[in-house]
């Protein structure tokens, strides 16, 4: 009998290890695909990417690095794909961008932050020039 108990314990206990795994969440992917670092673009211009989750909050910051002003830019809609495409606000002759995906606090288009947003996750950061 006892030995049924353990083996009916060891099941209970790799039963739940198992749902633990297969439950287990996917860090969240985030890619900027356009623009690339040192691009020259137009003012505006279309920031596009890929999330791995098209729940995500995802964010599109600029900084203009004549200003201490990091920029939420306009809302965006994630694709049921996970694309996602937005139009920026006018940019300044050179412009750092991060695009970050979950920010631990919520975040609203046009608030100017003192630094980039802590999220789950960024993309690096890459700096774009204005034609």
């Amino acid at each position: 009998m006892k030995g049924k108990l353990l083996l009916l314990l060891a099941l209970i206990v790799a039963s739940f290890l198992c749902l633990g795994v297969a439950e287990a969440k996917k860090p969240l992917e985030l890619r900027l695909e356009s623009p690339k670092d040192q691009d020259v673009v137009d003012s505006p211009t279309f920031i596009t990417g890929w999330v791995s989750d098209p729940s995500a909050k995802v964010w599109v910051i600029i900084h203009d690095m004549a200003s201490a002003c990091y920029l939420v830019q306009r809302k965006l809609t994630v694709r049921s794909n996970g694309y996602w495409k937005v139009y920026t606000y006018s940019l300044h002759e050179v412009n750092e961008l991060v695009v970050v995906g979950n920010p631990r606090k919520p975040l609203e288009e046009g608030n100017c932050l003192k630094y980039w947003p802590k999220a789950e996750v960024a993309t690096e950061l890459i700096e774009i020039k204005r034609k």
